[in-house]
């Protein structure tokens, strides 16, 4: 019987009953061989060394494709190649997300919008954008604004007793001299004249002039 041989793309087993596939050795990293030790060529994403096949991300995580130098030819995202190495985007500036080289950025952070191929913050637009989708749509805002119409309004300019607040309806915090009652900022002396900062409806933290604070209430001084 004449031995068993096989295409470039498949080795004689060792059993030499049959021709198994080369991709099927190291989870697909070898395109062609003669046994399960000695490869020609290599899958892309892999290199030959030592006549085995070997995956680019072994030597550096950051590594796609690479010579059998081994230098990295493509890199994973948030990376970018630079003579045979994969350096981070974030390194050329701490908002680039994703970047073409060291001077085209292709994505930002979500606190930066990307601009010609640059990131700029999203409060370059307006103080109180938090982050943003690009100059004209913001995604969310400082404490003390809310999100509507891809802006970031005031939340005082809903109601100047509004400090803080989630949307246009819904105070969170309230600023000194009011405090907040089911979403409402009451002023602190409708629970006592004499009240001129609280915490709440039965808690004084400052009193107006002729009071003194004991106890979290207001004392008259000549009583």
């Amino acid at each position: 019987m004449l031995p068993l041989t096989c295409d470039d793309f498949h080795y004689v087993n060792d059993a030499q009953t049959n021709c198994t596939l080369c991709s099927d050795i190291t989870g697909g990293l070898v395109q062609t061989c003669d046994s399960a030790t000695n490869h020609f060529t290599c899958a892309i994403g892999s290199y030959l060394l030592n006549n085995i096949c070997t995956a680019c991300n072994t030597v550096q995580a950051s590594w796609v494709t690479c010579s059998n130098v081994p230098l990295a030819s493509s890199c994973a995202p948030n990376y970018y190649l630079n003579s045979g190495a994969c350096l981070l985007c974030s390194d050329v500036q701490p908002s680039w997300q994703t970047c073409h080289n060291s001077t085209t950025a292709m994505s930002c952070v979500n606190t930066h919008f990307l601009d010609t191929f640059t990131c700029t913050p999203c409060s370059h637009i307006r103080s109180s954008w938090v982050t943003c989708t690009n100059g004209n749509t913001a995604l969310s805002c400082t404490s003390t604004h809310f999100l509507y119409n891809n802006d970031c309004p005031s939340c005082s300019t809903i109601n100047p007793s509004w400090h803080t607040c989630s949307d246009e309806n819904t105070p969170l915090s309230c600023v000194a001299g009011y405090y907040l009652d089911a979403n409402v900022c009451t002023i602190c002396s409708a629970a006592s004249p004499s009240w001129s900062h609280c915490n709440d409806a039965s808690t004084a933290t400052l009193c107006v002039s002729g009071f003194y604070l004991d106890s979290g209430n207001c004392f008259n001084c000549t009583a």
